[in-house]
């Protein structure tokens, strides 16, 4: 019976601090147990006009490691242009009804001098 109760008074707890919209847990576990995602990290100290102290000088130095959106892409630029151009619609010849004797001109030639070759001299 002593455990129910205090089961529903965590309950209860847990459930006014949710409903206040305050953090179950103090600012030291949530840092300590965060996974900060480094790509968007070297990405906010790239761009930062003033880097901290703590930032490596690899990243705002005239190497840069990390570059900002707008120098990655007038760096790929070239690579861009060269191959997002406009392809032209291609062109089909017309359509050509066929049978099975051709009455074609080239067939019609072919005829003839078949007929020249199997002729007598």
């Amino acid at each position: 019976l002593a455990w129910r109760r205090s089961v529903r008074a965590t309950l209860a707890f847990v459930n006014e601090r949710r409903c206040a919209r305050t953090p179950l847990w103090g600012h030291g576990l949530r840092r300590s147990a965060a996974v900060p995602l480094v790509v968007g990290e070297l990405c906010r100290l790239a761009t930062a006009e003033v880097a901290p102290l703590d930032v490596p000088t690899i990243l705002c130095g005239s190497g840069e490691l990390v570059l900002s959106y707008e120098r990655r892409f007038t760096s790929c630029r070239a690579d861009l242009e060269a191959f997002t151009t406009q392809i032209g619609r291609a062109r089909a010849p017309p359509p050509r009804l066929s049978t099975r004797h051709d009455p074609s001109d080239a067939a019609q030639a072919l005829v003839w001098q078949r007929a020249l070759a199997a002729a007598p001299r």
